[in-house]
């Protein structure tokens, strides 16, 4: 079994994130990005601090795991990210938000 770790410390919105969350990689974050919300919603234990140490923990912690537990996240991610490129993260909510911020601003 696969997973990303990304070890940003700090990243906008990841998209190769939510692509391997899509193709049913389970994915370990920081706390400092973007995407954080969305493997939050998934299992709160893969999201850590951008402590390498920490890192090291969570990803050692995740493939200790026995392998159908491994296989319902990796289910749960594909679940999660099901709707990208439908409502949540199409390219017109992404233009009515930049419009929203310039509005802001």
């Amino acid at each position: 079994m696969f997973a990303l770790c990304p070890p940003a410390r700090l990243e906008a919105f990841g998209v190769s994130t939510l692509e391997a969350m899509k193709a049913g990689f389970p994915t370990i974050v920081t706390e400092s990005t973007g995407t954080k919300d969305e493997v939050l919603d998934v299992d709160e234990s893969l999201v850590t601090s951008a402590d390498t140490y920490d890192i090291s923990e969570t990803v050692k912690e995740f493939f200790i795991r026995d392998i159908p537990k491994k296989r319902k996240i990796s289910s749960k991610f594909t679940n999660k990210t099901s709707d990208i490129g439908d409502r949540k993260y199409s390219v017109e909510k992404f233009k009515e938000a930049i419009r929203d911020l310039l509005v802001e601003m």
